[in-house]
């Protein structure tokens, strides 16, 4: 398997993403971090990711509480409410550092352009305004799904409603790592 790692960060500077690539980041407050956060709930040198490899040939990425030397953040990470000091990430993990950051661990098959069913990094050229309007204001229609979009919070991603297939998210990222296109641009995430 064949895969990129991307990191969407959310914190006080907005949302952004990152091509996971190289073995090790660190993460923090600090600007001598590979991956620096914005807020005053973020340690220093808070957490630190380092890229694994799995016995099937894949990749992984590893999230630790701190430094590598063993050192903790003060406010530790959690994940699905339990904080943890170490986790294998997998698709579509959010880890809390903090009131209102956050770091959402995605993957995507390399070579997959598919266009017939998107994923989350799926570059749909629909914006929320260019979607039909239904009765219910947080409900739009896309022609190309031929689905109803449900709009949800980048902090509600893991916990959709299981009525809706797609579902739209109040921000985008562009082909270019790390560059917002649009903030009111949406996502359009279709599950089969």
């Amino acid at each position: 398997m064949n895969q990129l790692h991307y990191l969407a960060i959310e914190d006080n500077r907005g949302i952004r993403e990152l091509l996971l690539d190289a073995p090790t980041y660190s993460i923090g407050r600090s600007a001598k971090r590979d991956i620096r956060l914005f807020s005053m709930f973020v340690s220093p040198h808070h957490a630190t990711l380092v890229q694994q490899s799995r016995e099937d040939g894949s990749s992984c990425y590893r999230i630790i509480d701190g430094n590598l030397e063993g050192k903790p953040s003060i406010t530790g990470i959690s994940i699905e409410g339990h904080k943890l000091e170490a986790h294998n990430l997998e698709n579509g993990d959010v880890v809390v550092l903090g009131p209102q950051v956050y770091l959402f661990y995605l993957t995507k098959e390399k070579g997959d352009e598919s266009i017939g069913k998107c994923d989350f990094l799926f570059q749909c050229s629909k914006k929320w305004d260019g979607l039909r309007e239904t009765s219910d204001s947080n409900i739009r229609y896309c022609s190309e799904c031929q689905q109803e979009v449900y709009r949800i919070k980048s902090s509600d991603l893991k916990n959709r409603p299981a009525t809706y297939k797609c579902f739209a998210v109040d921000f985008w990222w562009g082909s270019d790592v790390g560059t917002l296109i649009d903030p009111n641009a949406v996502a359009v995430d279709c599950e089969e």
